[in-house]
């Protein structure tokens, strides 16, 4: 995900985890960290909510 796409990003939006290819839900944003909480349905995993920086997310 670029910066501007980031920066246009709301709670609820969907995206995808670009190492996996798993879609998932944005939940919450912490724009100081740069940091999206995003809900997935992780292969092997189950339903997870992680933590990521915005470059290893794509938005959908």
């Amino acid at each position: 995900m670029i910066y501007d796409e980031y920066k246009k990003l709301r709670v609820g939006d969907t995206c995808v985890i670009i190492r996996t290819g798993e879609p998932g839900k944005v939940l919450n944003i912490n724009r100081e960290r740069d940091s999206i909480q995003v809900q997935a349905k992780r292969y092997g995993m189950g339903m997870t909510k992680e933590w990521y920086n915005y470059t290893y997310l794509a938005k959908i």
